[in-house]
């Protein structure tokens, strides 16, 4: 009962949100028995190894849309200008210039 609970809770939460102008639409279902109601679908192992990095202490999705506008979409934003791996890349600064997104030279 409390799951459920939760789920109708959170169902009308999210269903009063708007996320980049659209509108979250959220419906509530009671679990069933069957196995295959708890079984995501996966992304093909080709997407997965193109767009996800994982170790034993991080699971990275792509931060940067990958070429294929087909699988991602349009670019909407410079971050690729300093993710170019479109992975996390170490610790650095990051500043937004009146431009775009860069990385100071480091000071010696």
């Amino acid at each position: 009962m409390n799951f459920q609970k939760a789920g109708e809770v959170l169902t009308e939460v999210w269903n009063n949100m708007v996320i980049e102008g659209h509108n979250v639409v959220v419906e509530y279902l009671e679990p069933d028995d069957s196995a295959e109601s708890f079984v995501p679908d996966l992304p093909s192992p080709q997407w997965y190894s193109e767009h996800m990095r994982e170790s034993q202490y991080l699971l990275q999705v792509h931060l940067v849309k990958c070429d294929d506008r087909a699988c991602c979409g349009d670019v909407r934003s410079s971050l690729r200008s300093i993710l170019s791996k479109h992975f996390l890349i170490p610790p650095y600064t990051i500043l937004q210039s009146s431009s775009s997104l860069c990385i100071p030279k480091p000071r010696v």
